[in-house]
């Protein structure tokens, strides 16, 4: 039986919610895995405003930043900010509406989910937890496996 990074229930939200309208924010590492993540997301869900970070610290700014924004979907890719998780919920918290997606590969600190928070990591799939896959390989398999046209990107991927 083939491991599967999410269900098909949380493919379907997050399909739903980066084709809807509203200000989308993707945000994703400043490394050559971000970087190729980001690229395929964005030939999927060409709508979101792109923002590269450095890692996956949210000071004070930031966060106000974005709470500022007032996003209606916020992925981050290739960022390990289940380290921030509280800051997260702050962030839902001050905008009741805000959908996060977060696509990592590194070992996480806390396992996050609810309604409007998605959280993808191999490390939480048993049979995959303990190989190296980069981000861009984990996005290319959660758009794949929803059907987007990206067969000609996977050379992206790792």
């Amino acid at each position: 039986m083939k491991k599967e990074l999410a269900s098909k229930a949380n493919l379907k939200k997050m399909e739903k919610w980066s084709g809807a309208e509203g200000t989308k924010l993707l945000f994703f590492h400043n490394d050559p895995d971000g970087i190729a993540s980001a690229a395929l997301w964005l030939r999927c869900f060409p709508d979101f405003e792109p923002i590269v970070r450095d890692g996956p610290s949210m000071d004070p700014g930031f966060v106000k930043w974005v709470a500022d924004r007032d996003p209606d979907t916020a992925v981050f890719i290739d960022l390990p900010v289940d380290q921030e998780w509280k800051k997260l919920e702050w962030l839902q918290k001050h905008n009741p509406d805000l959908k996060v997606v977060v696509i990592d590969h590194h070992i996480p600190e806390k396992r996050m989910g609810s309604p409007r928070m998605i959280h993808v990591n191999n490390k939480f799939v048993p049979g995959l937890k303990e190989r190296y896959l980069p981000a861009s390989y984990l996005t290319y398999r959660l758009l794949d496996r929803r059907g987007k046209d990206i067969g000609g990107y996977k050379w992206v991927s790792g």
